[in-house]
């Protein structure tokens, strides 16, 4: 009843100021007056004096990266790749609608950098895996079919060719050996289909090796930068402040899939040479040494008399090799390559594939106590063991056991399936001496989980599978799982 008084007294108090307010309204003063319109006033928004006057450095540095991203972007290219389904990953960069909906192919993007008028285009080997169509796209939006020259999966370099055209723009290089840490650099890309994307960082740091590349020669020697770069960056450009080429953009190190301040650049020095090989030959001619290297660390310094923990330990030298031909031996300590100091394995691995097949190199090697300069001469490919290969290859065709290809195996136990992280597989209990396994540098205590993208099932499967492609073909491509949860791809060559 409460609720319902209150109602009505304040329907009776609005009643009568209602009343009140006409009255007011319907005075003759107030009839009679006429209400002025507000005027238009002009308000200064924002400060108009420029700011920071006294830093002309800054407007300098603006220039600077204008400068690089105008003179760059139009070298840059957007990269799509049609390729068998094998289902879509919903990561924003693939989808089915590209030239052929509906058709069991799908598309993938990346990016590109022009090195020369005659129309040859350095991007990524994981960019064109596998592609049945490529279509690159200029900045002006002119649009060609290209045709791939030929990739490299040890450096995840390959190179893609349209119609040659003066009007192209090429990209001017730099060395990358005189980059320092600090340094600042721009990357130009294509990520997330973001086509002529510019970001900016700084060199992080040289030299990393950072185990992606899967194949059993692979070379990373990366730039690391901390420029955003993000899917569909990879192949594109990463340039100084000169507006110079000096790596190819490639991989991110991430957790959410996506930048999170660590970026990686194949060195331009290392993509060049691998380019001008697949123009001319269809492949890279690569020299070998023969040799596994190792980290040197503060008790194998200690362990070999150096007073400083610097070099590359030799680990291993393979037998026929250049390196043992040379006198290499394991323990030795790898000091320098001709005249450049040698701190980690993919350091000696750069410098070599800097060199073709028949050069010679100069090594200055630790050994008892002393420096020793020693020639070695480049052999081509795997030109390693021959003898032992042949051996190798005549019982593998004959049918003989698994044993005979050097792998001392075993199914999976239940703690080994959890150790590893897998569901099948065999395990890699022991590698026989001079074997074809010991020459590929499978290792041992590791899964061995596919042999070319077959899934192992057994030891008689794998048996099976190993026997099946040598009958067809002079490489086998082998794939491990290692503890630390790397999955590593191996190369048995059976020539």
């Amino acid at each position: 009843m409460r609720k319902y008084i209150i109602s009505l007294a304040i329907l009776g108090v609005g009643i009568l100021i209602g009343v009140g307010i006409m009255r007011l309204l319907n005075k003759p003063e107030w009839s009679q007056t006429t209400l002025k319109p507000l005027q238009a006033q002009e308000i200064t928004l924002g400060r108009k004096d420029g700011g920071l006057k006294n830093v002309p450095e800054l407007r300098s540095l603006n220039g600077i990266f204008r400068n690089v991203a105008a003179n760059a972007k139009p070298a840059v290219v957007f990269i799509e790749v049609l390729s068998q389904s094998n289902g879509i990953p919903k990561d924003g960069n693939h989808n089915q609608n590209w030239l052929a909906p509906n058709n069991g192919l799908e598309s993938s993007s990346g990016s590109g950098v022009i090195v020369s008028q005659e129309g040859y285009i350095i991007t990524n080997h994981h960019v064109v895996e596998n592609a049945t169509q490529i279509r690159v796209i200029l900045e002006n939006r002119q649009e060609f079919n290209a045709t791939l020259v030929g990739t490299d999966p040890s450096t995840d370099l390959a190179v893609l060719k349209i119609p040659s055209s003066k009007s192209l723009t090429v990209v001017p290089v730099a060395d990358a050996q005189n980059l320092a840490v600090g340094d600042w650099v721009v990357a130009i890309g294509s990520p997330f289909r973001l086509t002529a994307t510019v970001t900016t960082g700084i060199v992080s740091a040289l030299n990393r090796q950072i185990d992606i590349i899967d194949s059993q020669f692979s070379i990373e020697n990366f730039i690391q930068t901390d420029a955003a770069i993000n899917r569909g960056n990879s192949g594109g450009a990463l340039l100084d402040l000169g507006g110079n080429l000096v790596g190819i953009n490639a991989a991110i190190a991430t957790e959410s899939g996506s930048y999170e301040g660590y970026g990686f650049a194949i060195p331009v020095n290392l993509a060049l040479r691998v380019a001008q090989d697949l123009i001319a030959y269809g492949k890279v001619r690569r020299g070998y040494m023969g040799l596994s290297l190792g980290m040197m660390t503060d008790s194998r310094s200690r362990q070999v008399g150096l007073p400083q923990i610097v070099g590359v330990m030799v680990d291993r030298v393979m037998p026929e090799s250049a390196a043992e031909r040379a006198g290499l031996q394991k323990g030795d300590v790898i000091l320098s390559l001709n005249q450049v100091e040698m701190n980690a394995p993919n350091q000696v691995q750069n410098e070599v594939l800097m060199k073709r097949p028949g050069e010679s190199i100069q090594l200055t090697v630790w050994r008892n106590g002393r420096t020793l300069n020693l020639g070695l001469t480049l052999l081509e490919n795997l030109s390693i063991g021959q003898s032992v290969i042949q051996k190798q290859n005549k019982a593998i065709k004959n049918g003989s056991l698994l044993t005979e290809w050097g792998l001392d195996v075993l199914g999976l136990s239940a703690s080994l399936k959890q150790d590893f992280k897998v569901t099948q597989g065999v395990y890699v209990q022991g590698i026989v001496q001079n074997s074809l396994a010991e020459i590929a540098q499978i290792p041992e205590d590791c899964v061995i989980t596919k042999v070319e993208n077959k899934t192992v099932s057994s030891k008689e499967n794998l048996k099976a599978l190993l026997q099946s492609y040598a009958a067809t073909q002079d490489q086998i491509i082998i794939a491990v799982q290692k503890r630390e949860g790397v999955t590593q791809n191996y190369i048995i060559d059976i020539n």
